[in-house]
């Protein structure tokens, strides 16, 4: 086997991190359509490390990614999406939830967790930002999907 170029470069440009120009990132980007779901994996770290917080459609695409049918794509996407925006995006934030209550992988489920969790320890200014998007998207109640105990107990629910 032997991988594309397109996904050679991507392992390269994931790997020189940093600052990269457009077209590196639209090569990156591109192979998130990729039918190739270790292309797909790769493309996502890579975004993780080179999209910046201000590109709004880059991060359109990663929310997008979560509906992947390949579950490391999934769990890749959450990684990134938290490490992008430090979950102080809303969008990002309750898609996150909708990741923990209703991905049908338990992995995906956890890392979705687990990155939800680790931003409440960014201070009392992130916990308060956090609570109040659970609040907002609906995913309290009687008739919202339960959301795992250690995000309750993390954002003081």
């Amino acid at each position: 086997f032997l991988p594309s170029l397109p996904f050679l470069l991507t392992q390269a440009i994931c790997h020189l991190g940093g600052d990269v120009d457009a077209y590196s990132v639209g090569v990156v980007v591109a192979q998130t359509q990729s039918a190739d779901a270790s292309q797909r994996r790769a493309a996502v770290q890579a975004m993780g490390k080179l999209v910046k917080p201000r590109d709004v459609h880059h991060i359109s695409r990663l929310v997008f990614l979560l509906q992947d049918l390949d579950e490391q794509v999934r769990e890749q996407v959450v990684r990134a999406l938290s490490t992008i925006t430090k979950l102080t995006d809303e969008r990002v934030v309750t898609a996150l939830l909708h990741s923990v209550s209703t991905d049908a992988s338990p992995r995906v489920q956890r890392t979705a967790t687990d990155c939800l969790v680790a931003a409440t320890l960014q201070g009392e200014e992130a916990q308060a930002e956090l609570r109040a998007v659970v609040k907002q998207s609906g995913m309290m109640g009687q008739d919202a999907p339960m959301l795992p105990t250690a995000v309750r107990v993390a954002l003081g629910l």
